[in-house]
Parts: C-alpha cells; structure tokens; sequence
C-alpha cells in the first residue's frame, strides 16, 4: 500500500514542481521585459528633456558643405536666416547637403539653381 501511496502523491509532486518552475521562468522573463520597458522610457525622457541647440555657425556650414562636395562663396547671417552662394558638382551633392542641413533644423526657403561650365552654381537662404 505503501508504494500505491508513493506513486500517488509523487506524480502530482513532479507536475507542481515543473509547473511551479514553468511559472518561475514566465516570471523571470516577463520581470526582465518590464525592466527593459522602463528603462527605455526612462532614457527617452531623459532625451527629451535635453535642450537643443538649432543655432548654425558659420564654421558648421562649411564644414557640412565640404562633406558633401560644396563650396560656398558667400555665407551671410542675417537673425534667424543665412543668405547663401556656393558651387555643387552635381545635383545629387547638393540635394545630399540640403537634407543634412534640413536634419539640423534649418529651412531652406528660396533658391536657385544654375549650370555653369564646370560644376553648378546656386544661391539659397535658410531659417533657422
């Protein structure tokens, strides 16, 4: 009788004791998840909250025009605007630098665009 006893409390022993890890593991994950959750809310406050800095030097647009292969002649601060000459080698170069310049916070507003022997030459006003 005793063995029909063994048998019969050690079966549901074992499944409780798997289920009772199962759970544990479940637990363990789902804690981890949650953390991670926090943490990255946590980090995205912390990046809003940081002030940003739209001005531009004139520095940062040459700087910024030479990665993209152009020259700028002529760069001319007036408040919140930059009246701009400069020579691209091609359009792709250009539009390359005017997406750059736009991911910084600036506008462009008015330009123009024409072909001169040896590369293109433009004139552009930006806003901050």
């Amino acid at each position: 009788m005793s063995e029909w006893i063994q048998r019969r409390w050690l079966l549901p022993a074992a499944w409780a004791t798997v289920a009772l890890l199962l759970l544990t593991l479940v637990m363990r994950e789902g804690m981890a998840r949650w953390q991670a959750a926090q943490q990255w809310q946590a980090l995205a406050r912390s990046a809003a909250s940081v002030p940003v800095d739209a001005r531009f030097s004139v520095e940062q647009l040459q700087q910024s025009a030479q990665a993209n292969s152009i020259v700028l002649n002529q760069v001319l601060a007036e408040n919140h605007s930059w009246q701009i000459k400069g020579r691209a080698a091609d359009e792709q170069g250009l539009q390359r630098w005017l997406l750059a310049v736009q991911g910084e916070g600036l506008r462009p507003l008015r330009w123009s665009l024409e072909q001169a022997e040896s590369a293109m030459t433009f004139e552009l006003e930006l806003q901050q």
